[in-house]
C-alpha cells in the first residue's frame, strides 16, 4: 500500500510564507506567516490570525415586538458554484450536556428559533469537504444567515514558532541537524 503525503513551504522575498500539507484524501494542514532564515537557521513564525475563506452575510429583520423569541434563518451554498449545501450547526456550552446540534435540510436550510435577548450566540458551522469556523451572531432581532462554504484547505496551524538549525545547504537544498531537508521544487 502506497501512502503519499507533501509538504510544501512557498517562502517570498518579503520574508513572508505559505504552507500546505496534503495526503491521499487531500488537505490536511496549512498556514502561513513570516520567517526569518539565515546561515545557521530557519526560524518559522505562524501567523496568530485564523484564515476564514467562507463568505458569511448577516441580514438583521424586523420583529414584532410583542414577540419573546427571534429566528435565525440559515442558507448554505457552495461558494464556488452557488449550489445549495447542507450543513450541520454546532452550539457548544460549557455544560456539555445542554450541547445543540442543527442540521440544514438538502436545500441548505435551517431555522433556530430562540429567546429574544442581548446576547451573542456562537455556532460552530460545519460540512463535509467544506471548512470548519465559528459564526457570532446576537440574539437581539430575527436574521438571515447566508453562508458561502469554501472547500476545506485542512486545518490551519497558527500561532506556532519554531527554528530549525541547518547543517547544510545548496541553491537546490537546505538539510537541518534533525534530518529535515527543504527540497527547492522544479518550476
Amino acid at each position: 500500500m502506497i501512502i503519499d503525503f507533501s509538504d510544501s513551504y512557498t517562502f517570498s522575498k518579503d520574508g513572508t510564507f505559505t504552507y500546505e500539507s496534503r495526503g491521499d484524501l487531500g488537505p490536511i494542514n496549512y498556514g502561513n506567516g513570516t520567517y526569518q532564515l539565515s546561515k545557521e537557521q530557519l526560524a518559522i513564525n505562524y501567523s496568530t490570525a485564523k484564515n476564514i475563506n467562507s463568505e458569511v452575510n448577516i441580514e438583521s429583520l424586523e420583529d414584532d415586538e410583542k414577540y419573546n423569541s427571534v429566528e435565525f434563518h440559515f442558507e448554505f451554498y457552495d461558494l464556488e458554484n452557488e449550489k445549495e449545501v447542507s450543513a450541520t450547526i454546532f452550539k457548544y456550552f460549557e455544560n456539555k450536556s445542554k450541547n445543540k446540534v442543527f442540521n440544514s435540510n438538502n436545500r441548505g436550510i435551517c431555522n433556530i428559533i430562540l429567546p429574544k435577548g442581548q446576547e451573542v450566540q456562537t455556532y460552530t458551522i460545519s460540512s463535509l469537504g467544506y471548512e470548519i469556523f465559528e459564526v457570532e451572531v446576537m440574539n437581539n432581532s430575527s436574521k438571515t444567515i447566508k453562508i458561502g462554504l469554501a472547500k476545506s484547505r485542512g486545518e490551519q496551524i497558527f500561532g506556532k514558532y519554531f527554528k530549525k538549525e541547518i547543517s547544510n545547504y545548496t541553491k537546490k537544498e537546505i538539510l537541518f541537524s534533525d534530518g529535515f531537508q527543504l527540497i527547492k521544487a522544479k518550476n
